[in-house]
């Protein structure tokens, strides 16, 4: 009886309040350097070797986010950009 009770009254309550936003992968990743592909090292290897893509999916290493480059037709979006002392973003 308690667990129907929590399940019918509280869980309800509390969804309502915080309700879920949904992000499309791409607007996330263009945030995010990490995800589940750009993690796997098999993955990137199979980019870079097997598919050939240009540029190829980097492996994540911490400090090394320049290496990384967008290619969108193989999902990729993220590209690190820096500032410039004039203002103006450069992507590197």
């Amino acid at each position: 009886i308690v667990h129907f009770v929590l399940v019918y009254f509280v869980v309800p309550s509390v969804l309502k309040r915080n309700p879920i936003q949904e992000e499309t992968f791409e607007s996330l990743s263009r945030r995010e350097r990490k995800s589940v592909f750009t993690c796997n090292p098999v993955h990137c290897l199979r980019s870079a070797y097997i598919y050939k893509h240009d540029p190829p999916m980097v492996f994540i290493y911490d400090g090394k986010a320049d290496l990384h480059k967008a290619n969108p037709s193989i999902g990729t979006y993220y590209e690190e950009t820096h500032r410039h002392p004039d203002g103006e973003e450069h992507c590197k």
